[in-house]
């Protein structure tokens, strides 16, 4: 399990990245297990990655605000499957 002193940074970079690779419907995004700032791989493993990622993307498309998630040209995918509401990408209208 991540510490939370770890994810915060984290869920930062997700989200910054989401906000700008985002489109219309559509979210081209993966992530390639390479640390973040502030983050090395002794922190953290490859499943505690893919795990976080996975509960914000599957949040963003249970909500509506994504249809599709694709790969993204010479990136990794992980399988993307809570609430961790974003302001830029879910607008006040909808959220629930």
């Amino acid at each position: 399990m991540m510490k939370k002193e770890f994810e915060e940074p984290i869920i930062k970079e997700v989200y910054k990245y989401c906000d700008n690779n985002i489109g219309e419907t559509i979210l081209f995004t993966g992530f390639v297990f390479a640390g973040f700032d502030g983050l090395n791989r002794g922190e953290a493993n490859s499943q505690d990655l893919t795990n976080l990622v996975s509960n914000i993307l599957l949040n963003l498309t249970e909500k509506g605000i994504l249809t599709e998630v694709r790969q993204k040209e010479n990136e990794f995918i992980y399988p993307f499957y809570k609430v961790l509401y974003h302001e830029k990408l879910i607008p006040e209208s909808k959220r629930r």
